[in-house]
């Protein structure tokens, strides 16, 4: 069986003030067309199918063209569960009808934790999809147990589904938080990740060898969560200025037995990549300008100049019409700026902290004439303060 893992793809989403919805629509009808060049048994979306729990209209429209095209089209299976971003009622809505179709959704969350069964020629493949949950959520299913932890609550939630799996048959697990199969003393060489992240603690469970694979959700770069069969897929695209140096990509596992997983990449280009650029910000434009390619993409500057721009932002959009911001990267001024403390700002007057700013930001003292608008400045404003 031939499976395809994906996950946060976060429909919706919108990154300083710029709509992905095209970027979004554009890479879902790649991923169609990949689905059918590999001949995929089944596509795996591990949480975070939207970025809001009540997406847009134009949201809702593009998913439910895709999964219509990927369901009913292509007739492939898509199983799906309900990430932190989304909404598990609203997720799991005409759940039992859809199936029929070959659409699982879910969203719920049950103590037995919903089984779908999809047949190959080797056999039956039996996924489990386990949707996004905090502690408070389970706690009815297991009354007179303590589960104050994240941690707790996974790991008695799939206790009782490994007592019941069949070892004779595969066993795939689909589900999103921030996990890794190890004990916390271990955590540092299985994860590069902050230890905590979209409001999930890191768990750890040990559950996860149990498995012959385990589809994640929730960390946006792709990695392995402790073992080579417990992966999460990433996000689609780059969400974020932090995500611009990660390589997003789509995994597709091979199974033909019990045990027998086979890991490989896929990626797709994006319809603008999201960059930062480093330089002065003359040599910015100027790149921008003589380049046949990459000015639409979504650009962030790094300026290394220490003079600022007037009306930077327009400039450089005028050159990079999706430009999502730009700062300056002077170090020494960094620096400087934080060594002040609160205290030593109090003993001075606004000119005097002005003066210091643009010393620690440009390199240079502030002219006669700068210093006397500076003052000038200063003094309607306090003016004006004392009229009101």
């Amino acid at each position: 069986m031939k499976i395809i893992h994906t996950a946060d793809w976060h429909i919706g989403k919108t990154v300083a003030e710029h709509n992905l919805l095209e970027d979004q629509r554009y890479y879902l009808e790649q991923l169609a067309l990949l689905l059918a060049e590999e001949k995929a048994d089944v596509l795996i979306v591990a949480g975070d199918l939207y970025d809001r729990s009540v997406p847009s209209g134009e949201a809702v429209e593009l998913v439910d063209n895709i999964l219509t095209e990927i369901t009913a089209g292509l007739r492939i299976p898509v199983l799906a569960i309900a990430g932190n971003h989304d909404s598990r009622q609203r997720l799991s809505f005409g759940g039992k009808l859809l199936q029929k179709q070959g659409l699982f959704l879910v969203g719920s969350l049950q103590k037995e934790i919903q089984k779908v069964i999809l047949s190959d020629s080797a056999g039956p493949v039996n996924f489990y999809l386990l949707p996004y949950f905090q502690p408070a959520d389970i706690r009815p299913f297991f009354p007179g147990t303590i589960l104050r932890t994240p941690e707790e609550a996974y790991n008695t939630l799939l206790r009782e589904t490994v007592k019941t799996l069949d070892r004779a048959e595969r066993n795939i697990l689909v589900t999103h938080g921030f996990l890794a199969a190890a004990e916390k003393t271990e955590s540092e060489a299985v994860l590069s990740s902050e230890l905590s992240v979209g409001g999930s603690d890191f768990i750890c469970t040990r559950y996860f060898k149990e498995f012959d694979y385990v589809a994640l959700g929730h960390l946006h770069a792709p990695q392995t969560a402790g073992l080579q069969t417990a992966r999460y897929s990433g996000s689609l695209l780059k969400y974020s200025v932090d995500e611009a140096n990660q390589s997003k990509k789509i995994l597709c596992i091979e199974s033909c037995a019990p045990g027998d997983i086979h890991i490989s990449e896929r990626q797709i280009k994006p319809l603008r990549d999201l960059r930062i650029i480093r330089g002065s910000f003359d040599d910015i434009l100027n790149t921008g300008r003589n380049s046949f390619d990459g000015t639409d993409d979504y650009i962030f500057a790094e300026l290394t100049q220490s003079e600022p721009e007037l009306e930077a932002m327009t400039r450089l959009r005028s050159v990079y019409p999706n430009a999502l911001g730009l700062k300056y990267v002077n170090r020494t001024a960094v620096a400087a700026i934080q060594g002040k403390s609160v205290e030593m700002l109090h003993h001075q007057t606004p000119d005097e902290i002005f003066g210091d700013f643009y010393r620690e930001i440009t390199g240079e003292i502030l002219s006669p004439a700068k210093q006397a608008l500076a003052e000038l400045v200063f003094r309607e404003v306090s003016e004006e303060e004392n009229r009101r």
